[in-house]
């Protein structure tokens, strides 16, 4: 009984550590990219985004919570937007590089 117990407990850490390994969030670097948001972000939030955030739709109902840090955190951070989904190292790079360099708008 004592060595299943082992075996079912060395399996379930092995399992977890595999897991967790393939879990890691790569991390995102601004490259030479430059984004703008009409050029860049707007296609990726219109995709992604306004199907539950409607106010989000425009440059100015997105600036409350790029100003207050709410959507580099949520989506760069945590990337727990768009729920049930993931953006691309692509987008994600677009949307950092735009906010890096002052989220522009044109």
């Amino acid at each position: 009984m004592k060595r299943r117990l082992f075996t079912y407990s060395a399996i379930m850490i092995g399992s977890l550590s595999l897991i967790s390994g393939s879990c890691e969030k790569k991390e995102i670097s601004c490259n030479d990219t430059v984004s703008t948001y009409e050029t860049n972000i707007k296609p990726i939030i219109d995709a992604n985004c306004i199907g539950c955030h409607k106010k989000f739709s425009t440059y100015a109902g997105l600036q409350s919570i790029i100003n207050n840090g709410e959507f580099e955190h949520e989506v760069l951070v945590k990337r727990s937007m768009p729920q049930g989904k993931s953006l691309t190292m692509e987008e994600l790079v677009s949307i950092k590089c735009w906010l890096d360099n002052g989220a522009a708008e044109k």
